[in-house]
Formats: C-alpha cells, sequence, structure tokens
C-alpha cells in the first residue's frame, strides 16, 4: 500500500515495464493530487525459468488534475476508485470537472481497446480550443455531451466519438441549419488521429461532412440531404454539394459581400440543386447553384429555366451581375383596358432603396412570356 502524489504515479508507470501496456501515457501527461496505491506486482529478474510480469493495482484518485496535452484537455478534481491488471485491464468510474463544469468519467477495456468515457457540458469556445480550429460561428449557450475516447490496443487509430442533443445552444445559422437554444437537434462527431493530421466527421440535421486538419482546417467536404462530395487530394477548400428546398441568398451572403458564416477555409459550391431560390423578392425554382469563396471575392453562377448566369461579388470592386437570360413573372395585378392606365412594376420601391452599387448585363429579359430585349445598366446609390 502506498500514497502518493500523481505526479510520482505517472512517473512510476512511465519507468517501468508498465510502459510498455500503458504506452498511451506519454512524457506530456502532468498530474496533481492525491493517489492512494495497492499493489501487487511480480516482475522477473531473470530470463530462464521466471514467472512472466504479473500486475494488479487498486488506486483511489483524491482531487487529481490530469492534462493531457496531446487531446488538449485537462480533467480536474477526478475522484473515484479504478483498478488495473495486465495486458491493459484498466476500469474505474469518477467523477470530477472538465471545462469548468461537473463532469464524470468512466474507464473501460475490450481486447481491441480502451475507451475514457467522459459526459458533461461544453461551451462553443471549449469546442474551438479541443479542435484548435481557427473557427467562429454564430453559437450561443451551452450543451451537454457524451463522449468516448478509443485508445487502440493493436496499432489502430485512436478515435474519439463525441454526441448531444444541443439543448441549450443556440445556432444561428441560415435556413434549416439554425435551432433555438430550448430546441434539440442531434449532432454525432467522429474524430480520428491520423499521423499527419485530425479527420473529423460530423453528422447535423441535414449536414453530412468531413475535415482534415493538422494545426488548422486543411481541406473538408459538405453534403446537405446528401452524402459529401468527392473532392481532390489536393485542394485546400470545403466542397459543399446536395440538395436544399430553399435559398435566400441575402440570408447567406450581404449586399457588400460578406458571407454569413466565416470559415477559416476557401469553399466551393458544386450543383447545388436549390428548389426555390430567391435573390431578394424574386424567386427562382429548381437553380442548379455552383459558387466559390477564393480570399475576399466571392461568386455564385446559377443555371434554371427562368435565370442563368453569373454574380460576382468582388471585394475591391462592386457586385457584377452578368445574365444570360432572366424571366420574371407578371405582376399578379389586373390589366386595365383604359390608355394611359397606371403601370407597375414588379419590384417593389423598397427593394430598390437598399440595392448596392452594381453593374448589370442582362442578355436576354422577358417579362412573362414577352421578350424585353438586351439591358445593361449600373445601380449608384445616393
Amino acid at each position: 500500500d502506498a500514497t502518493g502524489d500523481a505526479t510520482n504515479m505517472l512517473e512510476f508507470v512511465r519507468s517501468s515495464p508498465l510502459q510498455t501496456n500503458l504506452a498511451f501515457i506519454t512524457p506530456a501527461w502532468q498530474g496533481t493530487g492525491r493517489v492512494d496505491l495497492t499493489a501487487a506486482l511480480v516482475v522477473p529478474i531473470r530470463v530462464e525459468q521466471a514467472p512472466p510480469l504479473a500486475v494488479d493495482l487498486k488506486f483511489e484518485l483524491g482531487q487529481v488534475d490530469l492534462a493531457m496535452p496531446e487531446y488538449r484537455l485537462v480533467l480536474r478534481a477526478l475522484k473515484g476508485r479504478g483498478e488495473f491488471s495486465l495486458p491493459h485491464n484498466l476500469t474505474g468510474e469518477f467523477s470530477g470537472a472538465l471545462f469548468g463544469q461537473p463532469a464524470s468519467f468512466a474507464v473501460r477495456h475490450t481486447p481491441q481497446w480502451l475507451t475514457f468515457e467522459v459526459s458533461g457540458r461544453a461551451t462553443p469556445v471549449d469546442v474551438y480550443n479541443v479542435l484548435a480550429a481557427d473557427i467562429t460561428l454564430p453559437l450561443d449557450g451551452d450543451f451537454s455531451f457524451s463522449s468516448a475516447l478509443k485508445l487502440p490496443m493493436d496499432g489502430g487509430v485512436t478515435q474519439l466519438l463525441v454526441n448531444s442533443d444541443l439543448q441549450g445552444l443556440e445556432v444561428g445559422l441560415p435556413a434549416e441549419f439554425g435551432k433555438l437554444a430550448q430546441d434539440t437537434a442531434p449532432i454525432d462527431i467522429d474524430v480520428q488521429f491520423l499521423a499527419e493530421y485530425q479527420s473529423v466527421s460530423l453528422r447535423y440535421k441535414t449536414i453530412d461532412g468531413w475535415f482534415h486538419y493538422g494545426d488548422r482546417i486543411e481541406r473538408g467536404a459538405i453534403g446537405i440531404n446528401a452524402d459529401p462530395p468527392m473532392t481532390a487530394v489536393d485542394q485546400r477548400a470545403i466542397a459543399i454539394s446536395g440538395v436544399m428546398p430553399r435559398l435566400v441568398l441575402s440570408e447567406w451572403v450581404s449586399t457588400e459581400g460578406d458571407s454569413a458564416v466565416v470559415l477559416p477555409l476557401d469553399w466551393s459550391i458544386s450543383k447545388l440543386n436549390v428548389q426555390e431560390f430567391f435573390i431578394d423578392e424574386l424567386m427562382f425554382a429548381d437553380v442548379s447553384l455552383d459558387g466559390q469563396q477564393q480570399g475576399n471575392d466571392v461568386s455564385f453562377a446559377f443555371n434554371a429555366t427562368a435565370v442563368r448566369g453569373k454574380l460576382k461579388l468582388p471585394a475591391a470592386d462592386v457586385l457584377n451581375l452578368d445574365l444570360e437570360f432572366l424571366q420574371i413573372p407578371q405582376a399578379n395585378i389586373q390589366a386595365t383596358e383604359h390608355i394611359g392606365a397606371p403601370q407597375f412594376d414588379p419590384i417593389s420601391v423598397a427593394v430598390g432603396e437598399v440595392l448596392p452599387a452594381a453593374k448589370i448585363n442582362i442578355a436576354e429579359l422577358m417579362l412573362g412570356d414577352e421578350p424585353f430585349g438586351r439591358w445593361q445598366f449600373e445601380i449608384q446609390p445616393q
């Protein structure tokens, strides 16, 4: 029996034959706090006719703090009891704190895995810190989660599984991707710690995606109501495709070209099928949308029965709308018979008052079924 500090216990493991079986305890791990230990050890001191190494440990943690830099985690005030025997039969139940909030911890084992289970609460900032990702999303509040850090005992890949219903977290994303704090929306995250980078896959609402990051996010793909698109190995962007029932352009990109969601990497949209695509008051059905962000420049290309063309939002210039074809439906107003009857614009004056500076080119314009010529003009707000 022995009582010591967590620092001494970690050093004991790292300097003894136990290091072979507990290789996940790296030199970077640091601990403080009381550890009570009961141990039975059989250590062979000669090669021939010696019994094999045998270990039977029982331990109790008393307010132990444990830092694991590889996973960017610090566990606080750990209390509880555990046991260990060879080859990696580590078990235990503990209470403590993570991210400054109460949490529960458990350790379990199978022949293939040693699993650390953690349940607690977190904020968006906690998630950013764990991922070490330079990203800020419109999130507010906190949420409960359950997670499992799975360490392979057969030379495989370390895996972190996280799931939550996100209740308590407000998600300020546009369209169907947002949620109120009181609502639930399950999310599942799977992080694999590979040799050169971490691979993150996630499922949230209609989103199915993955990202690769080392010191920062390097590439990724997002499928909306679809599987994530295939990407080139050397692509340094987030690829987006799938199906959206409704997309309001102003919800995603301001008239100044600012994105509603700021990502730490350029993005590209490929053949995103939008069932209802809104540009201000105009709605176009069944639009095939492509687009990209390169640095501060944003552009879109759209193709549908009623509209074909490109929209560019260059950072150093005004908005540029170049349309091959545009068909505007006639206003739902009864036609009058007498000459001099008032004419009605299908777009309200309120829209015109907030239009940005722009260069507009329409190669073919139709109002309803009537051709209305070719148009080219500029908008200069006063």
